[in-house]
Formats: C-alpha cells, sequence, structure tokens
C-alpha cells in the first residue's frame, strides 16, 4: 500500500495535526488498523496516537483519500480526542465477546472426538429401520395404482 500525504494542519490549541492522504491499495479497501499503520510509518510517529476519522473509496479505482488526526502525545489523545457513543462502544464490547466465544469453540470439539468412536457403532442398527420403509413403500404402490384407476373409471 503506498501512501501520499496532500495536506498537513498543524492545531496547536489541540496538539495535534490534522492529515489528508491518499492511499493506493490492491484488492478490497483496508481497514482502519492497516490505514494506522502505514500513516505511522509515513509520518514517523507511534501509531496509537493516530485517528482515522474517515476513508473515502473512488469508484472504479483501487485509491482512497484518507482523513487523519495525528495527536502530538498521549495526555492531548486522551483530553481532545472525539469520543466515542454508547452504540459504538456496545458494537466493540460485541465484537470482543464474539471473539471469546470464537476461542472458546476450537476446544469443545476436541472433547466431542472421542464421543464420534460410539457413533460409528450405531450405524448397523440405523440400516433396520431402513429396510423397513423400503418394504413400507413397496405395500403402498399398489394402492397408488387404485386411485388412478378410480378416475378413468368416472369418464366411462
Amino acid at each position: 500500500m503506498k501512501t501520499d500525504i496532500i495536506e498537513k494542519n498543524k492545531v496547536p490549541l489541540y496538539a495535534r495535526t490534522e492529515v489528508i492522504a491518499r492511499i493506493t491499495f490492491t484488492g478490497s479497501t483496508p481497514d482502519n488498523e492497516t490505514v494506522k499503520q502505514a500513516l505511522a510509518s509515513n509520518m514517523k510517529v507511534d501509531k496509537s496516537l493516530i485517528i482515522i476519522g474517515k476513508i473515502s473509496t473512488d469508484y472504479g479505482f483501487s485509491g482512497a483519500k484518507v482523513t487523519a488526526l495525528v495527536y502530538d502525545n498521549k495526555d492531548s489523545l486522551e483530553i481532545y480526542a472525539p469520543k466515542m457513543g454508547k452504540k459504538a462502544k456496545e458494537k466493540i464490547a460485541k465484537a470482543k465477546e464474539k471473539k471469546k466465544a470464537a476461542a472458546e469453540k476450537p476446544k469443545e470439539p476436541k472433547a466431542d472426538a472421542p464421543e464420534e468412536k460410539p457413533a460409528a457403532e450405531e450405524k448397523p442398527a440405523e440400516k433396520k429401520p431402513a429396510e423397513e420403509k423400503t418394504e413400507e413403500k413397496a405395500e403402498e404402490k399398489p394402492a397408488a395404482e387404485e386411485k388412478a384407476e378410480d378416475p378413468a373409471k368416472k369418464g366411462e
């Protein structure tokens, strides 16, 4: 991914720099973390001091315009950074819960693996009901033939 900084505006009151950059990429649009990493390496700052405001993609091209805020230090970031709303915090909490649940799921199939062996022993028992069903179907076929003959009799 290539990053070109188009505009930098230093805002000394908030101890930050407003950055407008142009990124070019291949494939899908990069996520915020990837863009932060690219901007941090280009501007030679810590990526934890960068807040991505917006990534605007160009239709039909593999490029985007990025607006970001780069703070001078952690203190100014904590004081002046835009705060997350209630919905955004809930969304992040749900994402963390899903990650924890996904991390726990692989542990469960390992415990189920020994239980699969008895299931293989039960398969011959399942074949018997299947044979009974085929016998029942054979008995039902003559009844279906009788129904087909009835409409023919009504026409005479």
